[in-house]
């Protein structure tokens, strides 16, 4: 039997207050189960970035539900919070991200060490990742030399040192795809 790793009921976000207020989101609901991986797919402004960042953590719904693995996030305090969201749940945001004055793993291993995680061993945690993503050349690629790396190698150590090392329930992606249409990607992992 599957079990739910994430669950959304009735999501709703608004900014502002009558008459200009504007509906972000409105009764957005769904269910992951580990193992899947859903797409939220729509236009520029249609909300996917808003539902994306309720989910995982970053922002206070203003109506509904976000259970992960059963807990219903929204009910935990602020330093439970900080405290479950590097552990269970990854974001990837738009843009890069990245330390440019670290290398590729270095980065990778930014979540880990987040968790208290010794330098060390949080380095040798991000070198398989960046084998497993294809990258383990640019383990030692300064960011600062970004011609070096290039905008393409830095989507996927982000990738992994955002949403992948710390968390082990959501992984969750907003931005344009190659054809510029916005996607957002949402990975239920374990």
């Amino acid at each position: 039997m599957a079990r739910i790793a994430i669950q959304a009921v009735k999501l709703g976000k608004w900014f502002g207050e009558e008459p200009t207020r504007t509906q972000a989101v409105k009764d957005a609901s769904f269910e992951a189960n580990f193992g899947e991986m859903l797409y939220v797919v729509g236009p520029s402004g249609s909300g996917k970035t808003t539902m994306l960042s309720m989910v995982s953590g970053i922002l206070r719904p203003s109506a509904g539900i976000v259970r992960v693995e059963d807990t219903d996030i929204w009910r935990l305090s602020v330093d439970q919070l900080a405290d479950f969201r590097p552990r269970k749940i990854g974001f990837v945001f738009q843009d890069y991200h990245l330390f440019p004055r670290l290398t590729t793993a270095e980065n990778v291993a930014i979540p880990l060490i987040l968790q208290n995680r010794e330098w060390t061993h949080a380095l040798e945690e991000a070198r398989p990742d960046l084998e497993i993503v294809g990258h383990a050349a640019s383990a030692s690629c300064a960011w600062s030399l970004g011609s070096f790396c290039g905008p393409g190698l830095r989507r996927r150590p982000e990738f992994r040192s955002r949403a992948g090392a710390a968390c082990d329930a959501l992984r969750c992606r907003s931005g344009p795809d190659r054809n510029s249409v916005g996607t957002g990607h949402l990975a239920a992992i374990r």
